[in-house]
């Protein structure tokens, strides 16, 4: 069964001294003792950077991959860009990962309405395009050491409300919290209305204080140039933000086109995953 590949090698996070081999090693031997599928060095990697090389959470937040994963197929298997819900979902949303990192090795992910029509927003597949986001920012030349979102709600409406599902959201925050092989550290929501207010007080009670902190709502009409200076800075912006990049648009079509790059590694990693969980039968 062929191991899913990334885009830099072991030996180029040690260069750069994100994670060394004994804490790699020490994680490979763990990861034996608890029936855990055989991953590649460069997996485990991504998620000693993802715990800040603390060991211990290492190890709790693979276990909590694998797991939460099993949890929610209908979220985590199938990530086939080209697939019929995923089609509907691109056109549902403009999200991008964006090319450039902030000062302190963060990378930044994008996200907005495309479609505003609460009819085509199906929450599943938009949740999977999130995730798989995430794995186009760990396959490059070298891992990102953090995670900062911006969710732009214009175009929402308190009909997206019925979309959303309770027990799916309860299970992707307890991913996003424990077991998202990259560490969360800031979460903006621009053009914030009173449906944002809504969806935080359905999904609270399932977030650690400690996320709740990170999340910074922005009123309508934010000054983007206060923004830039404030939070994420221009380079690691779409010109129609303010920012040095391409246009959302550009890089929402980049991103889908990555996907089909890595279609590969989505397929691999999910043979990982299944063969574990069959053999858990």
């Amino acid at each position: 069964m062929a191991l899913p590949k990334y885009a830099f090698t072991l030996s180029d996070v040690i260069k750069d001294k994100k994670v060394s081999q004994d804490e790699v090693t020490e994680v490979r031997l763990w990861m034996l003792t608890v029936s855990l599928p055989v991953v590649s060095d460069e997996m485990i990697a991504t998620f000693v950077i993802a715990c800040r090389r603390d060991v211990d959470n290492t190890k709790k937040a693979l276990m909590n991959y694998f797991l939460c994963k099993k949890k929610s197929p209908e979220v985590f298997n199938d990530c086939d860009v080209d697939s019929e819900e995923l089609k509907i979902a691109t056109n549902t949303i403009y999200h991008a990962s964006m090319p450039v990192r902030t000062d302190d090795d963060s990378v930044v992910h994008m996200f907005r309405l495309n479609d505003t029509s609460y009819k085509h927003f199906h929450f599943d597949p938009i949740a999977k395009l999130c995730f798989m986001l995430v794995d186009i920012s760990l396959n490059t030349k070298s891992p990102p050491t953090g995670l900062k979102v911006v969710v732009d709600a214009r175009g929402a409406g308190l009909m997206h409300l019925t979309r959303f599902k309770l027990g799916s959201m309860k299970r992707l925050i307890e991913y996003l919290q424990d077991a998202m092989p990259l560490n969360m550290k800031e979460i903006h929501v621009l053009n914030t209305i009173y449906l944002v207010d809504k969806i935080l007080f359905m999904i609270k009670p399932f977030m650690k204080p400690e996320l709740y902190k990170m999340l910074h709502l922005h009123p309508n009409n934010t000054n983007l140039e206060e923004f830039s200076k404030n939070h994420i800075p221009k380079k690691c912006l779409p010109c129609d933000y303010g920012g040095d990049l391409p246009s959302f648009q550009e890089l929402n079509e980049k991103t889908i086109e990555r996907y089909r790059e890595l279609k590969e590694y989505y397929q691999d990693e999910e043979s990982i995953r299944k063969s574990w969980e069959t053999s858990l039968n």
